[in-house]
């Protein structure tokens, strides 16, 4: 066989997998928070009570970078962009500094 055609293969099997385990994984979840198990309230709730922006910004930074790498699961064999790291960075950076600000005050 090709080379090309078995990575092919290879990436549409990685593809495969990283879909139906996080269908798999969103049915727990999803299962669990029904039952009760997984509480949802605060969840977008800071310290101080009110809604927090920056954990909303934070999850949607996470999910957005999931996504990203089910996409295209051939980055998970090489090096990932800068970019990407900059904006996981950069989004952690942001949820400290606000949480510290709260936390200080």
């Amino acid at each position: 066989m090709d080379l090309k055609l078995q990575l092919h293969g290879l990436i549409a099997l990685v593809r495969g997998e990283l879909i139906a385990l996080t269908i798999a994984m969103f049915a727990v979840v999803a299962f669990q928070c029904l039952m009760g198990k997984i509480r949802l309230h605060g969840l977008f709730v800071g310290p101080d009570g009110h809604f927090s922006a920056t954990r909303l910004q934070l999850l949607m930074t996470t999910l957005a970078v999931a996504l990203n790498y089910m996409h295209e699961p051939e980055r998970l064999f090489s090096a990932s962009p800068v970019a990407l790291g900059l904006t996981v960075g950069g989004s952690n950076l942001l949820y400290l500094a606000r949480k510290y600000q709260l936390l200080s005050a």
